[in-house]
């Protein structure tokens, strides 16, 4: 097959689809453009469970159309074809001819509702579990496809292969780093990854919750910068070593990790602790070998959020009980606690002796120091 300028555009858009937000219909566009279709339709199931994960559609109709091609699959006699001939382009006038065709449902429920006769369908492997078809369908009245049309499709298969390949792995690395960052936000701290330059990778809530209000620390051009030249020099320097140590590189003793102090204007500043990500670590394996360590950062004057629901199922408390010692985690006074609950102080006590009894405790600061250390903190919203 020649290759000439409408192929060049076609493998240009194959390869744009990886990275469009609008997905394969510019493709789809094109190539019905190209090869004179009235209709061009892609869609990847997965065989195992039958779910289609895309399922793109560019032509006459409507999506009910869609849905009824959908629908009459199984029964369509090119797909059984077009499984065993797998990678290949089926023209389907070299399988069957005009009457045994029009009499099938696929074509008198679907095709004809608008106006389509021949087709050219492939199926193509994309992974253990997942296949793509790929079908364009033309009017009777422009005739069946040549043999030029089918060379050039042919051509056309590995790249869209690679394609479809190259976007499932897109798509399960950003369901990796969704995963990533949900776990991130359930720490009680703000917590970034970045790579050696400081540039983000992964980001949980309460990080930007506080980069959205803080002046003294920001993201610029997607990097970590503090607003002091000498605190930004003392972070590089931390997030070097801890580098260091991930990769083994330290001669002598093991320190204890540098703690950068953030000066905040107004505030109490904050404590920033870079933790190494050895390459071992699924979450650096996950997020990109880029994600080279992990920034917590403590906020000395956000209080902790406690989940009253997890304190009351970990320790067996009432929802009063509960009240009572996720107040003193954040810091309340017995006092306090009373004014919040518009209770007497005696009556705070009573539930504070309740609560020493069935958390296994004897004192207020053992009690914060036990609901500090629990999961009720950790997986608090």
């Amino acid at each position: 097959m020649t290759w000439d300028h409408a192929t060049s555009r076609l493998v240009e858009g194959i390869y744009d689809t990886a990275i469009d937000e609008r997905g394969w219909m510019p493709l789809l566009k094109l190539m019905a453009q190209t090869f004179d279709t009235g209709i061009t339709h892609l869609f990847m199931r997965n065989m195992v469970t039958n779910e289609v994960l895309e399922d793109s559609y560019y032509g006459e109709g409507d999506a009910v159309i869609q849905q009824d091609f959908q629908r009459l699959l199984p029964s369509d006699p090119i797909w059984p074809i077009s499984i065993q001939s797998m990678g290949e382009i089926i023209n389907d006038v070299d399988h069957y001819d005009d009457t045994f065709f029009e009499s099938t449902a696929v074509y008198n429920e679907v095709m004809t509702q608008v106006d389509c006769r021949y087709r050219a369908t492939t199926v193509l492997p994309i992974s253990s579990e997942l296949i793509a078809g790929l079908a364009i369908t033309r009017p009777k009245s422009i005739g069946s496809f040549g043999k030029s049309q089918i060379e050039r499709l042919e051509f056309l298969l590995p790249h869209i292969t690679r394609t479809l390949r190259l976007q499932q792995r897109i798509r399960s690395l950003e369901s990796d780093v969704q995963s990533i960052v949900a776990a991130l936000d359930r720490l009680p701290t703000a917590a970034v990854v970045v790579s050696e330059t400081l540039h983000i990778t992964c980001v949980n809530r309460k990080a930007d919750n506080l980069f959205s209000t803080c002046q003294s620390l920001r993201i610029r051009d997607k990097q970590l910068v503090p607003e002091n030249s000498a605190e930004a020099c003392a972070l590089r320097r931390a997030v070097s070593d801890a580098i260091l140590l991930a990769d083994g590189h330290l001669d002598g003793p093991i320190a204890p990790p540098q703690v950068v102090t953030i000066r905040r204007s107004g505030k109490l500043p904050l404590d920033l602790l870079a933790v190494p990500l050895r390459p071992r670590y699924e979450l650096r394996q996950r997020i990109g070998q880029r994600a080279r360590a992990l920034i917590m950062i403590y906020d000395p004057e956000l209080r902790p959020n406690i989940d009253e629901v997890l304190i009351e199922r970990l320790f067996g408390l009432t929802s009063t009980e509960a009240f009572v010692a996720a107040r003193f985690a954040e810091g309340m006074s017995i006092a306090e606690v009373a004014k919040a609950r518009r209770c007497s102080s005696a009556t705070v006590r009573t539930h504070v002796k309740h609560i020493f009894q069935k958390t296994h405790t004897n004192r207020q600061a053992e009690l914060v120091g036990l609901l500090l250390s629990s999961p009720a903190i950790s997986f608090a919203e």
